[in-house]
């Protein structure tokens, strides 16, 4: 899930449309944040297509970089971030995606918040990993923090 996040993100800041259509399912259902065209839903990869354009029309040039990727259970993950403007600043933000049986994004829910009130609102559990990701990384790497580092990592790097 970690190497889907990061393909999407890495998609999203080339701006490239086919990139996201290889990562999504044929009937997405994609929220985005509110940067571009207020609150709005797009369905499918005509949606996904349509966001795309709405996007690159609207002359901003942000891009997203990777904070950290969570495991929530075995179809969705939380993809925590931050959006950079051309100045550099950034303003926290997040997705929860819910994937199919085929591994693709079926849902993606985009916000302009951190992790903490995502939890706090009851979108995503308390930072604990599920007992079948615990399980993984226990044993990959034993006496190990269990939990993902919180480090910006740029999803180009």
């Amino acid at each position: 899930m970690e190497t889907l996040a990061h393909r999407f993100i890495d998609a999203f800041n080339r701006r490239d449309v086919d990139g996201l259509l290889a990562l999504a399912d044929a009937d997405i259902e994609f929220h985005p944040t509110t940067l571009v065209r207020g609150r709005r839903v797009y369905h499918g990869h005509d949606g996904l297509r349509r966001w795309m354009s709405e996007l690159r029309s609207s002359g901003l040039e942000h891009r997203v970089r990777v904070l950290h990727v969570r495991v929530l259970d075995d179809a969705s993950f939380l993809l925590v971030s931050e959006v950079l403007g051309g100045n550099n600043a950034a303003t926290p933000s997040a997705m929860i995606a819910r994937l199919t049986e085929h591994g693709k994004i079926a849902e993606a829910r985009a916000y302009l918040s951190d992790e903490q009130l995502l939890i706090q609102l009851g979108l995503v559990p308390a930072d604990d990993p599920p007992a079948s990701a615990r399980g993984v990384a226990e044993q990959s790497l034993p006496g190990a923090d269990r939990r993902t580092p919180r480090r910006g990592v740029d999803a180009k790097a």
